[in-house]
């Protein structure tokens, strides 16, 4: 099983037979039809105070403290893996395109992932 990062708009080019898309924001786009794993959603208050300050380094200290400092990555990769279904690999899901600023990004880090945008 492996695990990578993209964002809503690609979806339609994913094999989904190979790759659950499962998001990771707070809320997907409509007509969503594939799971959600809210735990590593960043919150309203995170997303609000960057959205006015566009403060990347206090999004990252806040996200990491109030989000992923609350759970075991190891869990995550279970939980991951059992929404996706046997023998599938996982593509988290969110709005930001490649290269743009993204929690996804920060999940993959701490995941440990490298090397995991997919490029479709």
């Amino acid at each position: 099983m492996k695990i990578y990062t993209t964002y809503f708009s690609k979806i339609g080019k994913l094999d989904t037979e190979k790759i659950t898309p499962i998001s990771i924001c707070l809320k997907p786009v409509n007509g969503w039809k594939f799971p959600q794993y809210k735990p590593l959603a960043t919150t309203w208050s995170i997303l609000s105070e960057y959205k006015i300050t566009k403060d990347k380094e206090r999004f990252i200290e806040r996200y990491k403290s109030e989000v992923l400092g609350h759970l075991d990555p190891n869990q995550v990769i279970r939980d991951l893996e059992e929404l996706a279904g046997p023998n599938k690999d996982i593509a988290m899901v969110c709005y930001e395109k490649s290269g743009d600023f993204c929690h996804r990004h920060l999940v993959a880090d701490w995941l440990g992932l490298k090397d995991c945008e997919l490029n479709i």
